[in-house]
């Protein structure tokens, strides 16, 4: 028989320097380097006591982004609220992690903060800012915790075999895996961005016929708390064989769907109104002939 464990409200997974399908994983602290020419002397001495500090990659990467204090009112009262707003939209972010693939466009995010001449494009630059670092964030647990299911099913004894990455990283999208072991046993893990803002992971075991699809899905769930994926208690139901989750019914569908190039079309014989209607045709030809 088949089941789905399902993990709800994910909070943490063990972070990693690399991410298969996002590159390599930098501190946005990092980025601010690009723009220090930019900014002001009293931004600039704001930011030397914290985002300019070596920062090292967080051991865990959270469902919900940290943010590490703000300027203290000494040193934002030293600074025109222009200023203000630059070096506190700057040091929000400045503990954030992301893939490298999204760094462009945060240092877009950083460039337009840096070099905003009004309070209001100031405030505008900064709130864009905090919303793509967010997205970023958002990318960065999501792939995470997609690696994380990889390396699980890589230990478990399956190898990968599919993968449909999310289109938009917004609520309601999802990552697909599959996985497949020599016995024809497949795992399909869907993480999924829920509509309240939570992640889940939920596994679904297909091709199993026997009863080992509980032990299959305690060693995979075993080997995700390994991997520092901490959540409400993993909920698991039977499935009776027929697929529960959306990437399972997708996966399925993809993999015994027959092609439509090639197919022989089946002849078919003429209607007896086209046949009554093709007997005077013959009959004229042939008096022609």
């Amino acid at each position: 028989m088949s089941a789905v464990s399902t993990r709800r409200k994910v909070q943490s997974v063990r972070s990693t320097p690399l991410l298969e399908s996002g590159g390599a994983v930098v501190g946005a602290a990092t980025l601010v380097a690009g723009v220090i020419g930019l900014l002001s002397r009293g931004v600039r001495k704001a930011l030397d006591s914290t985002s300019r500090r070596p920062v090292d990659l967080p051991q865990t990467v959270t469902a919900e982004p940290k943010r590490p204090p703000l300027p203290s009112q000494n040193v934002l009262r030293s600074l025109d609220p222009i200023e203000a707003e630059k070096a506190c939209g700057l040091l929000e972010v400045s503990s954030s992690s992301l893939p490298s693939d999204q760094a462009p466009l945060f240092a877009e995010c950083f460039r337009a903060l840096a070099s905003a001449g009004s309070l209001e494009q100031a405030r505008q630059a900064r709130e864009q800012l905090r919303a793509v670092a967010d997205g970023a964030h958002r990318v960065l647990f999501c792939r995470s915790l997609a690696l994380a299911c990889r390396n699980a099913a890589l230990r478990v004894g399956f190898q990968p075999i599919e993968e449909q990455p999310a289109l938009t990283f917004a609520p309601g999208q999802s990552i697909r895996l599959a996985s497949a072991d020599a016995a024809g046993r497949t795992l399909v893990n869907e993480i999924r961005l829920e509509r309240d803002g939570s992640t889940s992971v939920a596994t679904e075991t297909l091709g199993i016929s026997d009863g080992s699809c509980h032990q299959l899905l305690d060693q995979f769930e075993r080997e995700l708390e390994d991997a520092g994926v901490r959540s409400q208690p993993p909920a698991r139901k039977f499935t009776g064989g027929v697929p529960d989750l959306a990437a399972s019914v997708e996966h399925i569908r993809r993999r015994f769907r027959a092609p439509l190039v090639n197919r022989p079309v089946p002849a078919r014989e003429p209607s007896r109104a086209r046949r009554a209607m093709a007997g005077p045709l013959v009959k004229t030809a042939r008096r022609g002939l």
